[in-house]
């Protein structure tokens, strides 16, 4: 078997085991669900390299050549699992970006199957089939058009977390993003090299196969070293904060926002990180009187206080606010948690009580007033 071959298998063999491992530490979640899959499209394309390498004739080669084109969709996986580890929520409620991600992968794919364009046709060598290019003019549009896209979301992916780490406060969270940094940074570096080394023929050994298992293990390592992906009750609380139907901010004692939940983010049209290190007040929209209502919140703990807030687009929302301070081990004041409801809602839902009490007061009213009616005729009818 051939240095190559080797090299398929175990990375296969490594990434199946990775891929699983991340998952089962965390099966419900989406974070780890897409990771399994970017392992799972490295492994698939690693045991077809290792297909083609081994087959015993020009029919078996070409036929797993067909399996090698699924290599395409690593980006597509790799990049949703940076939006969703940099919290970027707001992306993900938008069909575009689905689109923008998985169109491309699917085309490619296609033409590939059809046209053998982009990962070339197996040529039999002296350690085995190997995938070569054909230069022609097509070929090489192709070829190139993908490997822009492929380049394009690498770079996406590394803006997104530079830009994510620049904004952590939080020296964990620092941490654990910096290793997937670099991660991303180094295996965006190896894929350029095989890229151009692919396209001119050079004599190198392949190393794009080799950056993703490297980035893998960079993740794997995140893992142990920060519990990346398990279940915690950190994590289990932020799953259940995270699936609330109302708004939430956590803030420190002066009303620095510590943290929001994806309803927050959804709601106000701000990421995250936007929302993280301002004052509370600071989304208040002048429909409220900012003074009376901060001077309620940093005396009392609130109960269903109304409180306009203004959105990315300037638009004006109304919700019932209720508030508690949240306390130290001991016992000093360290922070408060608010939590909002639609107000609009609340007035929906209190028409709505009001109007059933209406009809019931009504049907009672009705019934009373034939009672009396049956009575009467009663009384009637034995007075005869």
């Amino acid at each position: 078997m051939s240095v190559d071959a080797q090299r398929d298998i175990i990375n296969f063999g490594l990434l199946m085991i990775l891929g699983v491992f991340i998952y089962y530490r965390n099966p419900k979640s989406k974070v780890n669900i897409i990771f399994f899959f970017y392992c799972l499209s490295i492994a698939i394309w690693d045991y077809a390299d290792f297909k083609i390498i081994t087959s015993q004739t020009q029919a078996e080669a070409n036929f797993w050549a067909n399996f090698d084109a699924i290599w395409m969709f690593e980006g597509t996986f790799l990049t949703l699992f940076v939006i969703m580890f940099s919290e970027k929520i707001a992306f993900l409620r938008r069909k575009i970006t689905y689109i923008i991600l998985f169109a491309p992968a699917i085309l490619s794919v296609i033409i590939d199957l059809l046209t053998n364009s982009i990962t070339g046709y197996p040529q039999m060598t002296d350690n085995g089939f190997q995938l070569y290019w054909d230069a022609d003019p097509i070929t090489f549009f192709f070829y190139f058009i993908t490997g822009i896209w492929i380049f394009g979301l690498s770079i996406i992916n590394n803006v997104i977390l530079i830009r994510y780490f620049s904004k952590l406060k939080d020296s964990k969270k620092r941490k654990k993003t910096f290793i997937i940094l670099l991660g991303t940074l180094v295996s965006t570096l190896l894929g350029v090299m095989d890229g151009i080394a692919y396209a001119t023929d050079s004599n190198l050994p392949e190393i794009f196969s080799f950056s993703l298992t490297f980035y893998t293990f960079i993740v794997a390592f995140a893992i142990i070293k920060y519990r990346l992906f398990s279940v915690t009750p950190e994590s289990t609380a932020d799953s259940i904060i995270s699936s609330m139907d109302d708004i939430l901010f956590i803030t420190d004692k002066d009303l620095l926002i510590k943290d929001v939940n994806n309803k927050t983010v959804e709601i106000l049209g701000f990421d995250k990180a936007e929302l993280i290190g301002k004052n509370f007040d600071e989304l208040f929209s002048p429909l409220t009187d900012t003074s009376t209502k901060l001077l309620n919140i940093l005396t009392v703990e609130m109960h269903n206080e109304k409180i306009s807030f203004e959105s990315k687009d300037g638009e004006y929302l109304s919700y019932s606010i209720s508030s508690t301070q949240l306390y130290s081990p001991l016992g000093d004041p360290i922070g408060h948690i608010f939590i909002g409801r639609d107000f609009s809602l609340l007035e929906s839902k209190k028409k709505e009580i009001e109007k059933k009490i209406s009809e019931v007061t009504r049907l009672n009213k009705l019934f009373e007033n034939r009672e009396e009616e049956l009575t009467k005729l009663k009384n009637q009818l034995l007075s005869k």
